[in-house]
């Protein structure tokens, strides 16, 4: 299954076993009714939890998650222990990684007051680091390599 969410925070499935497009009964995400214009939207997915990201420059994130069974959008400040490496382009979720990094949201670095991340836990945030390029995207490298 792919997910995408359109700017106005619909959300259509598509399942390319099927090659059908669908539109879920599910009310707008409520990360768009505190949208300016350029603030990055980000969302990604993990073993079927769908989370929206409002990422605000250098203020705290908003963190939204759906929830399937009532059809709504929630605001949470947990992620249940996973990490979500989230740019513009590409959204990652990880679970697992070290106890310092759970419960985080990393950053592409979009301009020079962006966090790096932000620990939805204890609040504490970190700028990125000084050669940190911007606009940078996370990949998920092959497993069959050494790196």
């Amino acid at each position: 299954m792919f997910y995408c969410l359109c700017i106005y925070g619909y959300l259509g499935v598509f399942d390319p076993t099927r090659a059908t497009w669908n539109i879920l009964p599910v009310k707008p995400c409520p990360a768009f009714r505190q949208l300016g214009f350029g603030v990055p939207v980000l969302m990604t997915e993990h073993e079927g939890g769908i989370f929206v990201i409002l990422t605000c420059y250098s203020k705290k994130p908003s963190v939204f998650r759906l929830n399937l069974k009532r059809n709504v959008w929630e605001e949470t400040r947990e992620l249940g222990g996973l990490t979500v490496f989230a740019s513009r382009h590409v959204s990652l979720t990880r679970a697992g990684l070290p106890s310092e990094m759970r419960n985080r949201i990393y950053t592409s670095h979009y301009g020079p007051h962006d966090m790096y991340y932000y620990s939805l836990g204890d609040e504490q945030s970190s700028r990125p680091p000084p050669m940190f390029p911007y606009g940078s995207v996370w990949v998920d490298p092959p497993h069959n390599i050494n790196l």
